[in-house]
């Protein structure tokens, strides 16, 4: 099946949404001459390694422990200012 600007203007107008003319044409421009089934079906495929890494949550557990750390360093700055100090070790 061939993508053409006029189908994808019957398609949008059926879905009830507007969007601005030029659109169909790029996209139907974009989609001349290839297989539009092996796209949708091959999207996995097309992701990296490292995106599907962060998908997972693996790289959310070190930012909570970071944020747990600079909250623990605040905190001893604070206690410092509290007692008196000026947050440094010499006394004067």
């Amino acid at each position: 099946m061939d993508v053409t600007a006029d189908k994808i203007n019957k398609l949008v107008d059926a879905s009830g949404n507007n969007i601005e003319k030029y659109w169909p044409l790029l996209f139907a421009n974009a989609l001349k001459g290839k297989n539009v089934t092996s796209l949708i079906t091959n999207l996995s495929g097309s992701l990296p390694a490292a995106s599907l890494d962060t998908v997972g949550g693996s790289s959310a557990q070190p930012e909570a422990e970071t944020k747990k750390e600079e909250k623990k360093e605040e905190k001893a700055d604070d206690e410092d200012v509290l007692e008196g100090g000026l947050g440094f070790d010499e006394e004067w």
